[in-house]
């Protein structure tokens, strides 16, 4: 039997052994734990509980009814409805909060697929001149990108934004924004704040019918974090320091900012350690 290295901080807190046995007819890839045990014929190893037995995905979740305890009690929801195809916003002012058992340092992919994603229409339900980000990933659990509200010099976070423009229209065309930092919330003391438009092809369009495959890879080892819509890149930007593992998931909205009613959020799965050993699709 070889054994193999296991990283997860919470082994450690519940006294577990910080490699995982497995035998040429068992072979089991660990990425994070949670205190519970999964028992076989060959080991005792410890993994997160929930949707997530799961080599590569240590975070699952359907985004609907019928989930475990643990899944459903991660999340907090404020202004939408859980239904058959996934989470749907409801409030103007909604959320839905994912608060992970543990931290994702360093490496890590988070994956949601999005219907509902009506930009031209958005002005009608929430009103002009407003900032709406959709899908994020904080440190922090009051979901916020500045020093002065909340947030620390310790922060990490990234944003998807979109909006409504003065007139009512898509604040930034067919086009998103993306709100990010390794280290440091906005305006706080040696922060890598950053924020950048992710440019959509010209002929590209954004349909309210169709489901979106949201990819989010960010990895200190190769010092990047790289946004996909659909397979296909819309953004990579620097991931440079090691600020706090990131931790609560906000879909749908953020506290301090309005949400894209109307939006169904589904399939949710983060995985943690390098992009390539998690199997995308």
């Amino acid at each position: 039997m070889k054994p193999v290295k296991y990283r997860g901080k919470i082994c450690q807190k519940y006294g577990y052994s910080i490699s995982v046995i497995h035998s040429d007819s068992m072979k089991i890839q660990i990425t994070g734990s949670w205190p519970v045990l999964l028992v076989c014929g060959f080991c005792l190893v410890p993994v997160f509980a929930g949707e997530a037995s799961s080599a590569s995905y240590f975070w699952q979740d359907p985004l609907t009814d019928g989930v475990t305890a643990e899944v459903a009690m991660a999340r907090t929801n404020r202004g939408g409805r859980f239904e058959r195809e996934g989470w749907r916003v409801l409030d103007p002012r909604g959320f839905l909060r994912i608060t992970l058992p543990e931290g994702v340092v360093a490496e890590g992919r988070l994956e949601v697929k999005v219907s509902g994603l009506n930009l031209a229409g958005l002005g009608a339900e929430i009103g002009p001149g407003r900032k709406v980000h959709f899908i994020n990933f904080f440190s922090n659990a009051n979901g916020d990108h500045h020093v002065e509200d909340g947030g620390s010099a310790n922060d990490a976070l990234w944003t998807l934004r979109v909006g409504t423009d003065a007139a009512g229209g898509p604040r930034y065309g067919r086009d998103l924004k993306l709100l990010w930092a390794s280290r440091g919330a906005k305006r706080a003391p040696g922060s890598d704040y950053e924020e950048a438009i992710m440019s959509f092809p010209s002929d590209w369009h954004w349909e309210a019918a169709q489901t979106y495959a949201f990819a989010i890879d960010w990895s200190q080892s190769t010092r990047r974090l790289t946004v996909r819509v659909n397979h296909r890149i819309v953004a990579q930007v620097p991931w440079l320091e090691d600020g706090a593992p990131l931790r609560h998931v906000f879909l749908g909205g953020t506290p301090d900012f309005h949400a894209f009613t109307g939006a169904v959020f589904s399939d949710l799965r983060i995985s943690s350690g390098p992009a390539e050993a998690a199997n995308p699709h």
